[in-house]
């Protein structure tokens, strides 16, 4: 049973770090990760995303042509110890590399920097907001201004004062006959 399981689980683990590779590769190329540190953390998932996919292919492949489902001279190549070497060699490398980029390329955000990030991005937010607010109400000004202007009634808009007096902010003379109620 484990003769036959092992192949199938290296070609699920290649399914899935296929998958992992294809969203952080998307990810990376959209550019929409502002935080360096999000973007290093993402770069380092991707190479190391890619050194999982490519050993699991491999040993998959052998694995494979251990039980007979491919031909027996890959599975006399892929085992030869000068050629298990390259992807435990790919391991050790991408290893060191992910090692590196920790020490010395992850920056270090602190809780005050993510907290400063996120309260710019509410306050672009909200400017936004504002900004299409501001639009929409001189747009219905505008339209209100245009029926008032163009009443043929008589029109009087008042504003209360601070007393809650009205006080005449704006006449619009018109026709003759005025209702009263």
């Amino acid at each position: 049973m484990f003769k036959l399981l092992t192949p199938l689980i290296y070609w699920l683990l290649t399914a899935v770090w296929a998958g992992v590779l294809c969203f952080c590769i998307k990810r990376l190329s959209s550019r929409k990760i502002q935080s360096a540190f999000f973007v290093t953390v993402l770069l380092i998932l991707t190479v190391d995303a890619a050194r999982t996919l490519f050993e699991s292919v491999y040993f998959g492949i052998w694995r494979t042509a251990q039980i007979g489902v491919l031909p027996t001279w890959i599975r006399d190549l892929l085992g030869r110890p000068e050629m298990v070497f390259i992807p435990k060699a790919v391991n050790l490398l991408t290893g060191a590399w992910v090692v590196y980029m920790l020490i010395n390329k992850l920056p270090v955000e602190t809780g005050e920097q993510l907290k400063a990030e996120d309260h710019l991005r509410k306050l672009e937010i909200k400017t936004e907001q504002q900004r299409q607010t501001e639009k929409a109400l001189r747009a219905s000004e505008e339209q209100f201004r245009n029926i008032v202007d163009s009443s043929p009634m008589g029109i009087h808009l008042y504003t209360l004062k601070s007393n809650h007096r009205p006080r005449l902010h704006r006449r619009k003379p018109g026709g003759r006959h005025h209702a009263r109620y």
